[in-house]
């Protein structure tokens, strides 16, 4: 049996500095963990104000004018000039384009009212062979 006493227990003296060093992990890790935090209420932050923001700037370069957007009337530009649309969706273009400036200016670029082309004066066409070589073909050898 056991006696009524309880041995206390055995305490060893810590090494040097072992303290300190578990004070400054602690205080590392406390660190590190409110950078986290702040990093992630900053990304919320961010997100909560970037987003409505691009769609309201979205909603600005991309106007629904006379039943159609800008992008759908870039997309079907080239069809538009063709007269490949139904009547119904050219005459949306037609729309669109009359109050449109950046739509119009695209439309001008394109059906060459925008900047004008290199044009083939610069570079006339090359001569053609036989032209030269005939007259040389015809000379006498003696």
């Amino acid at each position: 049996m056991s006696s009524g006493t309880q041995s206390a227990p055995h305490w060893e003296p810590c090494n040097r500095d072992e303290i300190g060093e578990m004070v400054s992990g602690l205080r590392r890790k406390r660190t590190v963990r409110t950078a986290a935090r702040a990093s992630i209420a900053a990304a919320a932050i961010l997100i909560a104000v970037a987003v409505p923001f691009a769609a309201v700037n979205a909603l600005r370069h991309n106007p629904l004018i006379a039943g159609i957007r800008c992008d759908e009337v870039r997309e079907s530009l080239d069809l538009y000039i063709a007269s490949d649309l139904s009547a119904e969706k050219s005459d949306q273009i037609t729309a669109h384009l009359e109050k449109c400036p950046p739509c119009r200016s695209l439309f001008e670029s394109k059906i060459g009212g925008g900047e004008p082309e290199i044009s083939n004066a610069l570079f006339p066409a090359e001569r053609p062979i036989f032209a030269v070589r005939q007259p040389i073909s015809n000379l006498s050898y003696w």
